[in-house]
């Protein structure tokens, strides 16, 4: 049996094996092989029909531990599911933290009346906001390090966003280095995400995972996730007749040609209106930040310096870039859910609806540039598959 269908065995009522492998993939090979051995010895006994003591005392021993330990890590199992109960020293009652909790109640409520008035702010201008605001009000300042760790939270748990948003009319493209090792090449690196994302709800509406900039790949991929997704979309109330802007975050290696194919029309020329961020250090990311936090599910964003090298080498072992798109399209999925305003939705193969409409006009504007990223960097490579 294989150790993810050893896992899945193991599951809580409310557990997913892309959570459970999602907890494994930040931790050592050591680490993860104590896992292994632990939950096999574990299914060894719990097949057993007739299991006694004595059993799982041998087994036990075998492992490394007491009679009583084993017992206990069966009935963490039971409660935690298997990553949880059975990784050394993992923490499955969190500390009490006021920046995940809630900060003191007069600064919690300055705090979420300004993001939900201007909900994608810089850090900077929302620390200066609650700074200025206590100081007027004679209440105490918890410091910017607390304001930037409870922004980034609420960022990922709250819907600010308007109260009846337009999904499709403001989207974002822009990619970031995701705290994922993925192993490829020879070696285990960091992740690169590049996110579709409605700037109005917030909401991802695609995504593309690759390893390095992908000169394209990422922009590709996450396009053709967006379709995917649209056909298993909103209902049309929620949907804009039409996108209106799109802020587009240059990947590395394609600012020369996507200013060429773009910057050449007017305003007027071009529907919807275009903006390119092609220049500046550590451009990337950062509007990703301010709309959706620090990370994606339980994966942390690393802003790099620089996207148009190799991302750097983890520490953590690599995982398969087929299960990191599974453990990445789970977080996604929870992501979306926490934005709320979804419904049963009007989708039928007769009538795909808006967002899948939505979804084919963004394809059609960017086909120029993934015609041309192909025409000048795949095609007179050894193939695309090498790209990411």
């Amino acid at each position: 049996m294989s150790f993810e269908a050893l896992i899945a065995r193991y599951l809580t009522p409310s557990g997913t094996i892309e959570d459970e492998l999602g907890v494994l993939a930040g931790h050592s090979r050591e680490k993860q092989e104590i896992v292994r051995t632990r939950l096999e010895a574990i299914d060894r006994f719990l097949s057993k029909s007739d299991r006694m003591r004595v059993d799982a005392e041998a087994i036990a021993h075998e492992i490394g531990i007491s009679g009583r330990q084993f017992y206990a890590l069966i009935a963490k199992v039971r409660e935690f599911g298997p990553s949880r109960a059975l990784l050394p020293g993992y923490r499955n009652v969190a500390r009490a933290a006021p920046t995940r909790d809630g900060l003191k109640p007069q600064v919690e409520e300055l705090l979420q009346s300004f993001l939900r008035h201007k909900h994608d702010a810089r850090l900077a201008t929302v620390e200066g906001f609650v700074r200025a605001a206590c100081a007027t009000h004679n209440i105490d300042y918890p410091g910017a390090s607390a304001i930037r760790r409870r922004v980034h939270i609420l960022r990922r748990q709250q819907p600010f966003a308007h109260s009846q948003p337009r999904i499709g009319a403001e989207i974002l493209i822009d990619q970031i280095c995701l705290e994922l090792a993925v192993s490829a090449l020879g070696s285990d690196r960091y992740a690169v995400l590049t996110l579709i994302i409605d700037r109005q709800s917030r909401r991802i509406l695609g995504y593309g995972l690759t390893m390095g900039d992908g000169i394209g790949l990422g922009l590709t991929l996450a396009l053709s996730n967006f379709s995917q997704r649209a056909m298993a979309g909103l209902s049309d109330e929620f949907i804009a007749p039409g996108i209106e802007e799109i802020l587009w975050v240059i990947p590395p290696g394609l600012e020369e040609l996507a200013n060429s194919i773009f910057e050449g029309s007017s305003p007027c020329e071009t529907k919807p209106i275009i903006k390119l961020v092609g220049g500046g250090p550590r451009r990337h990311g950062e509007a990703i930040m301010r709309l959706v936090g620090d990370r994606i599910g339980r994966f942390r964003f690393k802003r790099l310096s620089r996207l148009d090298q190799d991302p750097p080498i983890s520490a953590s072992p690599g995982i398969d870039i087929e299960l990191a798109h599974r453990l990445i399209g789970s977080a996604v999925e929870s992501y979306n859910a926490d934005r709320g305003g979804t419904s049963p939705g009007n989708i039928s193969e007769d009538r795909p609806g808006q967002l899948a409409a939505l979804a084919d006009e963004l394809e059609s504007i960017f086909n120029p540039v993934l015609d041309a990223v192909e025409t000048r960097f795949v095609r007179p490579s050894v193939g695309p598959h090498l790209l990411g």
